[in-house]
């Protein structure tokens, strides 16, 4: 009976419809061994083994290496039919070869490598044990006693020329080794995109030079900056947190359209937190979430329910606390609110909600909402929102929902989320930052014009806002002449008086929220004659804007004195009540003192809550074109504003709100000493206490375009999360102006909290591979300073992925 043989070792197969030799690998593909019948039986080992022994011939046991026409080509990244993962012995580059490939001969896909065949290892993921240049057999020795005990060795002269030859090919392989370059030096390599249609055939082939789809320098480097990312995600000194780095290798390969690597890469994430007793599956919210857009914007609606089917799936497991949380509920609010599931959207995120009167928590969910509209707008490759311009809204978590969609376009979807808003002030906010997003981005005239309807069911105040932003840019002159001719027909306000001790002692609290909805229109009122060139009608705007804001509770200078006399001349108090009240009796003017002092202490709370919501109102009056009107009423001493502003440090604002858009408002970076009131019976509010770092960081800014004194800023007791997105809005903001990428990363090394550094490192270098100062491939030389832990290079590394997959893209969006 005639069997197969294969052509490559000659060896009998029992199959006779075998692929493959058992023995070798080969493929049987090829003629059968010439001579006919072969045995049915494998020969002896003692015959096998002969057959590898060395001759003479080969005293050293150097075997030739297979042809290259029988080796399995490795590619350079993983691509369909090619998941499997090997590393060259010679020169360390790593390959991808079909998993049926373990245990054969494959090609190393490092075309300048010196021994480019080696076998694969089944843990290709390992690094083999490192090997000589040429692949010298296990058997050597046992070949040299052999040689010396049959005495028919070669001359010793001959020996050694062997010896000496062996040894110098040895050296200069090692020394091309040593040179190698590194992965941030290799030169591109021509292979297939992922996420192609391509079939790599599992089967042996041949070395010859095949014509692949060329890719853009900048995604191959992605992919390798990824792999160090995962190898920096195993270290665990310094590793801030090791399923926040997973959250980014496996987010990055989404990204790079590599599903199946980055599933691995969450399953990871998910085990090193279990290992710390976490339940980090919330994490994966983010990544699938920017994957809804991506696949929504391409119009593959299927993958894009599908993606957020999966993310709705982890809802419950998103805890209420923690910056991480926060932000996934904002995204996942907004795209389920994109699909129409509104009700259950609005359910969860005020879920989400904190305590509106612990100010520490406040600013962590105004942190969190800052971060992701930020995100959403790095996305779409726009600038990030002013921080005080989101730190300022009522309700931060629900009016994000509403500026996320409106941010990425989603004007119907915008408008009806801003409909289910009950509160007035929040709804104010959220109609009026909608109404900014579609001035922006030249939202089509119906849109507006549904939003501004929508508005007016809320109140005319909250329909006014709307309004006046939609007239910013050209209106018509005869809408702004109708806007203008509503407010100023509006009732006369007057300041209102402290009033007698009587009237103080029996004053009960005032309902602030109509007054501060009323100041909000008039201040997109003002910024709406400034863009029509009515600086008349700004100027009686600003002075009306005061004289509203103060027609509920007195200003804050006469408050603030009010309070100083209670507390530090209670006796002259006591005294002014007795005769007022034409009392005598001691216990009867006490009485009267105590509630004469508790009414103070409530006129000062809501002047204090109030005059903190005129200074914000002014800010967005500066950031939209109004400094000059603002200037010349507030940098007069004499005015009523003026005295209003300045009593203390909170004039601060004002400087910053000009630096945040590049303008500059000397006057406000110190209160004016002759119109400061001191502030007791209250706490400041938490601004207070880093104005002097806030205005001292943005000079430097303005001054140099540096970070200045910024250890202030991370000193700071409080409002911690004001300045953290101070710190990463004026990283975002020299990075765009700096020159090279080592000027933009010399600032951010000046930061000392890691958390910042981290963050601004993400920022920075997406933006600078963005504006091509920083090549994929030199982004660990270049932050080498600067990161100073893993997960800090872990978070470079991520955002230039991120800027790869910007510039790949054609379209401005990307996921």
């Amino acid at each position: 009976m005639d069997l197969p043989t294969c052509p490559s070792c000659g060896q009998s197969v029992l199959d006779d419809d075998a692929t493959e030799c058992p023995f070798c690998g080969a493929s049987m593909s090829g003629p059968k061994r010439k001579g006919g019948a072969q045995p049915a039986v494998q020969p002896p080992k003692e015959a096998v083994k002969k057959k590898e022994q060395p001759t003479n011939d080969d005293p050293f046991a150097i075997e030739q290496a297979p042809t290259a026409a029988k080796v399995v080509q490795c590619a350079r990244k993983p691509v369909k039919g090619r998941l499997h993962r090997v590393v060259c012995p010679m020169c360390d580059t790593q390959g991808f070869i079909p998993a049926a490939a373990v245990g054969r001969q494959v090609k190393c896909a490092n075309p300048e490598c010196l021994v480019p065949v080696f076998t694969a290892s089944e843990n290709g993921a390992e690094k083999p044990k490192a090997k000589a240049p040429a692949r010298v057999s296990d058997d050597a020795a046992r070949a040299e006693e052999a040689r010396t005990t049959s005495g028919s060795g070669r001359p010793p002269i001959v020996m050694y020329s062997i010896v000496a030859a062996v040894v110098l090919a040895a050296t200069l392989g090692l020394v091309t080794f040593l040179n190698r370059p590194s992965v941030d030096q290799l030169p591109p390599v021509n292979v297939p995109m992922a996420g192609t249609d391509i079939d790599e055939p599992e089967e042996e082939i041949t070395t010859t030079k095949v014509e692949t789809p060329a890719i853009p320098q900048y995604r191959q480097r992605a992919i390798e900056l990824v792999e160090i990312m995962i190898s920096e995600a195993t270290t665990t000194t310094g590793n801030r947190d090791k399923a926040i780095c997973r959250r980014l290798t496996g987010d990055a390969y989404l990204k790079l359209g590599m599903p199946e690597l980055a599933e691995d890469e969450f399953n990871h994430m998910k085990k090193v937190a279990s290992d710390a007793r976490r339940d980090a599956a919330y994490f994966e919210v983010g990544p699938l979430v920017s994957q809804y857009w991506f696949y929504f914007r391409s119009g593959e609606t299927e993958a894009a329910r599908a993606a957020l089917a999966k993310a709705t799936g982890l809802l419950k497991s998103i805890p209420q606390t923690g910056a991480v949380a926060l932000e996934s509920g904002i995204a996942l609010a907004t795209a389920m609110s994109n699909e129409g599931d509104i009700e259950t959207a609005k359910s969860f995120i005020e879920s989400q909600q904190r305590d509106e009167t612990v100010a520490a928590q406040m600013d962590t969910v105004r942190l969190a909402t800052w971060s992701a509209i930020s995100t959403s707008l790095q996305d779409l490759e726009r600038p990030s929102l002013p921080p005080l311009q989101v730190f300022a809204w009522n309700e931060p978590l629900i009016a994000s929902v509403a500026v996320n969609l409106a941010v990425m376009g989603r004007w119907d979807a915008a408008t009806k989320w801003c409909q289910t808003i009950d509160n007035a002030m929040t709804a104010s906010d959220a109609f009026g930052n909608v109404a900014e997003q579609m001035l922006l981005q030249s939202a089509p005239a119906s849109a507006g014009a549904a939003l501004l309807a929508a508005a007016a069911t809320k109140g005319p105040d909250v329909a006014l806002r709307v309004q006046a932003v939609l007239l910013r840019s050209t209106g018509s002159t005869d809408q702004w002449a109708t806007l203008n001719q509503m407010v100023t027909g509006f009732p006369a306000a007057t300041t209102i008086e402290l009033g007698t001790t009587e009237a103080i002692i029996e004053n009960k609290p005032q309902e602030l929220q109509p007054t501060l909805l009323r100041g909000q229109a008039i201040a997109d009122y003002i910024i709406a004659a400034v863009s029509q060139g009515d600086n008349e009608a700004a100027a009686n705007g600003l002075n009306q804007l005061y004289l509203i804001m103060t027609s509920t509770v007195p200003p804050a200078t006469i408050v603030r004195a009010a309070a100083v006399e209670v507390d530090q001349k209670s006796d002259d108090v006591q005294k002014r009540i007795a005769a007022d009240l034409r009392i005598s009796n001691s216990n009867q003017v006490r009485s009267k003192f105590i509630a004469y002092r508790r009414s103070i202490d409530s006129l000062l709370k809501d002047t204090e809550t109030r005059r903190l919501q005129l200074l914000l109102m002014l800010t967005r009056i500066i950031r939209n074109g109004g400094l000059e009107v603002v200037k010349k009423v507030v940098s007069d001493p004499t005015t009523n504003l003026a005295k209003e502003v300045n009593v203390d440090s909170l004039s601060g604002l004002l400087f910053v709100a000009a630096a945040e858009v590049d303008l500059k408002f000397p006057e406000m970076a110190a209160p004016d000493r002759n119109l400061a009131v001191a502030l007791v019976r209250l706490t400041p509010a938490e601004e207070v206490s880093i104005m002097r770092a806030l205005v001292s960081v943005w000079s430097g800014y303005l001054q140099q375009a540096k970070l200045m004194t910024f250890e202030q800023l991370e000193a700071a007791p409080k409002a911690n999360g004001l300045c953290s997105a101070t710190a990463r809005f004026l990283a975002e903001k020299l990075t765009m102006k700096a020159s090279s990428a080592a000027e933009s990363i010399a600032e951010i090394k000046k930061m000392n909290n890691k958390l910042w550094r981290e963050e601004c490192l993400q920022a920075a270098t997406r933006l600078l591979v963005r504006r091509k100062l920083l090549d994929v491939g030199r982004v660990r030389p270049a932050i080498s300073e600067a990161a100073t832990d893993p997960s800090q290079r872990i978070a470079a590394f991520y955002g230039a992925v991120r800027g790869a997959v910007d510039l790949e893209s054609e379209k401005p969006a990307t996921p």
